[in-house]
C-alpha cells in the first residue's frame, strides 16, 4: 500500500505536488503514510522513493548540534 502510493506520486510529481496527489488517496492511507513516515524521519530516514520495486530512503547518519554560545566570531582588523 505505501509502495503503491509512493510510486503513484513519483509518476505525477512533476505535474502535481504532494498535496494535490494526496487528495486522491483515502484518509486511511494518508494516515498510515503520515504515521510511518514520521517514525522514519524520527529515526533518520528521509526522502522515500520506490526503486526496483522497493522503498529506499536517504539516511541521516550524523546530526551536528551547534550551541551558538560556543561560536566565536573572528574579526579581522581593518588595515
Amino acid at each position: 500500500m505505501i509502495k503503491n502510493a509512493l510510486e503513484g506520486y513519483q509518476k505525477h510529481r512533476e505535474s502535481v505536488g504532494w498535496d494535490k496527489y494526496a487528495e486522491r488517496l483515502s484518509l486511511s492511507i494518508r494516515e498510515t503514510l503520515a504515521d510511518k513516515l514520521k517514525e522514519c524521519r524520527e529515526n533518520g530516514f528521509y526522502d522515500p522513493q520506490v526503486s526496483y520495486g522497493k522503498i529506499v530512503f536517504g539516511q541521516l547518519v550524523s546530526k551536528l548540534e551547534v550551541n551558538k554560545s560556543h561560536i566565536k566570531l573572528r574579526r579581522e582588523a581593518k588595515q
